[in-house]
């Protein structure tokens, strides 16, 4: 009986496969990254597409707030969502797929904020008393500093905390250094002396990063499109696709 429900069950994921002309990805706003006014969506919507193609997987990709995009991978409503790093409070509810790209976290500040005129970041604990701007979803950040009684304040998007960060709401903000450039550019970018007025810290938040698929455990035939995505996120990498890729965003 035993033998004969396993077969039964393996026999309707690949039905569940076959059926399906699309596999469904969930992502949000993070420029340069991702970003659906952005061409092509984004660097690594890019980079997943060509991974996608060179593995023979017809994607889709749907926009959410950061939260509900990892709600539905969680639920299987979709495949997986991008870019996320693994971290071990993560590992119980979903698979990570090989590294999209690599990446460090900026501390970026106001320089006309009195709070941090003369402060430079060494360790976590520096940021105890400060408050701390994060975009929504990111964990990596999130989890280290609830460790050492700081709790950061969560938006939608990076261009809010600029916005915050302006009116020294925020003291700091924490994200990728690229995507802080960019939030930057877009709320500021036309004026070079309100740009001007900010600064990142010497040095960053932790080692750099390296990110991922975060792929859901519940969705048919997860395992198989996962091992599927990253044999063709080995191609293009041994290709010159990535590379290109890569230079397009002067990464």
């Amino acid at each position: 009986m035993f033998c004969r429900k396993a077969l039964l069950m393996a026999g309707m994921l690949c039905l569940g496969l076959a059926a399906s002309d699309t596999v469904k990805f969930a992502t949000g706003e993070w420029e340069p990254y991702t970003g659906q006014k952005m061409e092509g969506y984004g660097m690594v919507t890019e980079i997943v597409a060509a991974a996608c193609s060179a593995a023979g997987i017809k994607a889709e990709y749907e926009f959410f707030p950061w939260k509900r995009a990892e709600a539905n991978v969680e639920g299987g409503q979709v495949f997986a969502t991008f870019p996320y790093q693994q971290i071990k409070e993560r590992e119980d509810k979903f698979y990570f797929s090989d590294v999209l790209y690599t990446s460090g976290m900026g501390i970026l500040m106001h320089i006309g904020n009195a709070k941090t005129a003369s402060f430079e970041y060494s360790k976590p604990e520096d940021l105890k008393t400060f408050r701390v701007g994060i975009v929504a979803g990111t964990d990596a950040v999130k989890f280290p500093l609830q460790k050492i009684g700081c709790v950061p304040s969560e938006t939608q998007s990076g261009d809010q905390n600029m916005q915050k960060l302006a009116l020294d709401r925020l003291d700091m903000v924490i994200d990728d250094k690229a995507v802080l450039f960019q939030s930057l550019k877009n709320v500021f970018g036309s004026d070079p002396a309100k740009m001007a007025q900010f600064r990142f810290t010497k040095v960053g938040f932790g080692e750099a990063s390296n990110y991922r698929l975060m792929v859901s455990k519940t969705y048919p035939g997860s395992k198989e499109l996962l091992e599927k995505f990253n044999a063709g996120l080995k191609k293009i990498k041994s290709g010159g696709e990535y590379k290109n890729i890569l230079k397009k965003y002067g990464m």
